[in-house]
């Protein structure tokens, strides 16, 4: 089973954004380069990830050149 962002901690929407604002990214420009649509990438913004898979955040960690456990966890960057 795969882990959801729900288990992986409370802040990922928190991470999400501010790396995304230190990328100078749209969330459309992240959309693109992620593969994953504006709707998903939204509703982790607004807290409501909570069905994403840890994929799902290595793709966006990987657009926005971070360590997926930095969105996940909060460890490193």
């Amino acid at each position: 089973m795969a882990r959801r962002t729900g288990e992986l901690g409370p802040l990922v929407a928190k991470r999400l954004q501010k790396t995304l604002d230190d990328s100078g990214l749209s969330v459309a420009n992240l959309a693109d380069r992620s593969h994953v649509t504006r709707q998903t990438i939204y509703r982790i913004l607004e807290g409501r990830g909570g069905n994403s898979s840890i994929g799902l955040i290595a793709d966006l960690a990987r657009a926005l050149q971070v360590h997926p456990a930095w969105l996940a966890y909060g460890i490193g960057k």
